[in-house]
């Protein structure tokens, strides 16, 4: 029965380093060639220290979790988050449909943005100061709105 905490003979007995030190391997008690002083008076070979990488490689490995097991997880975080979203989705269409129902009856007039007003003022003929004024919007403003709606006007 083989011991797999020792390394393989074939690199045991290579590496004819002579070593000036009379350390030993204090797992396989290997001699010869690059014994590394480990803390708490441990000395290991490469050979061992090649093994224990390897199973602290596998052990890492095989304690990953599962692709299934990490989409578990993530669906288990993210389901509230949801049916919270499906929630505000479903108030939001209702205020909507409630809006747009409003609109209709004329109960509710329809909302223009302030650019889109300035640009029915501006075509109605009325002048940059009388719109800035109506609207809140400085002078600056009401010229850009202004130089946009000629630009538009001379494109069609």
């Amino acid at each position: 029965m083989p011991n797999d905490t020792r390394p393989p003979l074939n690199v045991r007995t290579k590496g004819f380093v002579n070593s000036t030190h009379n350390y030993q391997c204090t797992i396989c008690g290997y001699k010869k060639g690059i014994i590394v002083q480990l803390p708490y008076d441990h000395r290991i070979c490469l050979g061992c220290m090649g093994l224990a990488i390897g199973k602290l490689q596998n052990a890492v490995y095989s304690h990953r979790p599962t692709n299934t097991n990490m989409h578990t997880a993530i669906d288990d975080a993210v389901r509230p988050l949801t049916e919270r979203i499906a929630a505000l989705e479903l108030e939001m269409s209702a205020l909507r449909q409630a809006m747009d129902g409003r609109q209709r009856a004329g109960v509710l007039p329809y909302t223009k943005t302030k650019t889109e007003a300035a640009r029915e003022m501006l075509m109605a003929g009325r002048s940059n100061k009388e719109v800035g004024t109506a609207l809140g919007l400085e002078p600056a403003q009401v010229k850009l709105i202004k130089y946009r709606l000629k630009k538009r006007r001379s494109r069609s």
